[in-house]
């Protein structure tokens, strides 16, 4: 019994045994195929004849079906070769730039699956297909090449007739899987000589691919040879000009005697060309046109995209490959100062608004160092007894400062602004912009507020905002422009009859936005207000 018993048990063993050898394992490679023209797939594994017997079925996820989408072999235990028919793929990828093969089943004749779990066996992409091209593009004056197919997501290597090397010769862009592009390096040419470009063969992953093997390769341009307009170069610039500037210089190389013409891109065309030699040339407006006419985008450059000699064709001009054009001016509005009658105090206003055209608010929005300018009747300085800020492209406004007056030497005048330079030099105007008066006298009440030039932040609640002046009481009312209210956005502290505290009420503003302060008025409980001034 014991001995029948271990027999059993040895029999239980050895059948265990034979299952678990009867397995099968398969090797994840992945190797990279192409979907349509990759013949053969060789999967290594175990148990390929030992597992079963008979010839194995095979499963894959994608579906192929033995016979009809391929055909195997068994090679040896250990391997196993697969042969695509002729007119089928190994997966239908659509618009996937790739896909994954597993074998997801290896049965004999019992029917059972012998292989633990799908194993990805290879990665399918898209057979690379170049489309011909016979478009013309110069020995070395094009500076970039497109080619166009499919199934280029990926480019391992490309091999062209006559030789270019790829980051040697040139330098590639992957736009899409449907569109390559090729740009030559500075210094380098297409080819040699006049003829065609030829890509021979070309990688994406699943080797070396011969195209179009009876031709040895597909075309993808004409090269043709250079033309003498092609040593035309143009120097940039961030000379300032207005909309309106008579004329200016452009430098270059190449330019030649027997004339030449620009194209910009806005297009403009109302304008002449004189020639000075090889390196320069100089561009002159007709009376009435403009540089460029969008005042809302001004400053901004002045783009020339292409020149060309007479006769010739357009070269298209730029630093990058993209040829994108050469700023060779900026553009400032054409400056305009509106004449004003507005009456104003010689010390006593502080604010005078300039209306007109063409003032720069933002200086960041040219690449050179810009600050306005202005001659003034009376001979003010700026910065030095005024100051100017520019609230938008009509409008600005000009501060008085500190124990400073607007007729200077005089009691009144007319103040005019005599010139002005927004950017592109000097401009004559010669606009009355106010007419300053005497100050009114002191009032009756005493009142008065010395001017400050103290600058605080917005919100600054922990700074206190100090008042000077003289005839100050505990009850008075402070007008403020923009409007601010006692109590409700600040607190006063009576100190003296002249001096107040005003402390900023903690989440509330001095203004809503940065700018002057401006005591308009002064009212004592009881009486009317008095003007403190502009």
């Amino acid at each position: 019994m014991q001995s029948g018993g271990w027999m059993a048990q040895s029999g239980f063993v050895l059948a265990m045994l034979a299952i678990a050898s009867a397995t099968v394992s398969v090797v994840n490679r992945q190797p990279v195929i192409y979907d349509t023209v990759t013949p053969k797939l060789r999967i290594e594994g175990t148990g390929f004849m030992e597992a079963g017997s008979g010839p194995p079925t095979l499963k894959f996820i994608p579906g192929l079906t033995a016979g009809l989408d391929y055909g195997f072999d068994v090679a040896s235990d250990t391997m196993l070769v697969l042969e695509l028919r002729k007119g089928k793929r190994w997966a239908n990828l659509g618009s996937q730039d790739q896909a994954t093969l597993y074998m997801s089943e290896v049965s004999f004749e019992d029917g059972t699956n012998h292989l633990m779990s799908p194993v990805a066996v290879a990665t399918v992409v898209p057979t690379p297909v170049i489309r011909e091209s016979s478009a013309e593009i110069y020995h070395s004056a094009t500076p970039m090449l497109t080619i166009n197919g499919t199934g280029l997501a990926k480019i391992h290597r490309m091999e062209f007739t006559p030789p270019l090397k790829q980051d040697e010769d040139y330098t590639l862009m992957i736009r899409s899987s449907q569109q390559l592009l090729l740009s030559k390096k500075p210094g380098k040419v297409w080819r040699s000589d006049p003829g065609p470009l030829v890509l021979k063969r070309i990688d994406t992953g699943g080797g070396l691919l011969q195209l179009n093997p009876p031709a040895g390769g597909v075309t993808v341009a004409e090269v043709q040879a250079d033309l003498d307009a092609h040593g035309i170069t143009v120097i940039p610039s961030s000379q300032p000009i207005y909309q309106s500037t008579p004329e200016f210089t452009v430098d270059g190389t190449g330019f030649g005697s027997a004339g030449m013409s620009f194209r910009f891109s806005n297009s403009i065309t109302n304008f002449t060309v004189q020639v000075m030699g090889t390196e320069a040339a100089t561009l002159k407006l007709k009376p009435g046109a403009q540089w460029r006419k969008q005042v809302e985008k001004l400053p901004g450059p002045l783009t020339m995209l292409a020149a060309k000699h007479q006769g010739a064709g357009w070269v298209p001009l730029g630093a990058t490959a993209a040829k994108r054009g050469r700023s060779v001016a900026v553009v400032f509005e054409d400056p305009v100062i509106l004449p004003s009658s507005a009456q104003h105090f010689n010390t006593h206003s502080h604010h005078i608004t300039v209306s007109g055209k063409g003032f720069v608010k933002n200086i960041n929005v040219v690449p050179y160092n810009y600050q306005m300018r202005m001659e003034m009747d009376p001979p003010l300085q700026m910065s030095q007894d005024y100051t100017v800020t520019v609230l938008n492209r009509t409008a600005m406004v000009l501060e008085l400062g500190a124990q400073k007056s607007w007729c200077l030497t005089s009691t009144s005048c007319s103040l005019k602004v005599k010139a002005i330079d927004t950017g592109a030099g000097m401009v004559n105007q010669d606009v009355v912009v106010a007419v300053i008066g005497e100050d009114d006298a002191v009032h009756e009440s005493g009142l008065s507020v010395a001017r400050s030039t103290d600058i605080i932040y917005q919100s600054a609640h922990y700074k206190p905002l100090s008042v000077y002046g003289s005839g100050f009481v505990d009850n008075m009312n402070l007008i403020f422009y923009p409007p601010i209210q006692k109590n409700t956005d600040y607190d006063m502290s009576f100190i003296s009859e002249s001096e107040i505290v005003l402390t900023l009420i903690e989440g509330q503003k001095w203004m809503p936005a940065a700018g002057p302060l401006i005591l308009m008025s002064v009212q004592v409980e009881g009486g009317d207000p008095v003007v403190m001034g502009s």
